[in-house]
């Protein structure tokens, strides 16, 4: 915001940051902003999970926890070829 980057920008629309600049301008207390972006994210997920079917094959679906983190990880390391550009 200091440099000059406005809550109007298109960018400033994702998640969290509408509620951590009401946070900076003293309109929502920190507790607030993080539980709001919570129930937002939740919500996101959600929508997230109808939008992106389990049955789509194009689709590769990790775990939220640590375990998942490391399976993807492993996946994208397998996957992903270094230097492809793609």
């Amino acid at each position: 915001l200091r440099r000059g980057y406005g809550p109007e920008l298109p960018s400033m629309s994702s998640l969290g940051y509408g509620e951590i600049v009401r946070h900076i301008g003293g309109e929502l207390s920190l507790q607030d902003a993080v539980e709001t972006i919570g129930v937002k994210t939740r919500g996101l997920a959600r929508h997230q999970r109808t939008w992106f079917k389990a049955s789509d094959g194009r689709i590769r679906w990790f775990e939220a926890s640590p375990d998942g983190q490391d399976a993807a990880a492993a996946w994208v390391a397998r996957e992903v070829e270094p230097g492809s550009g793609s």
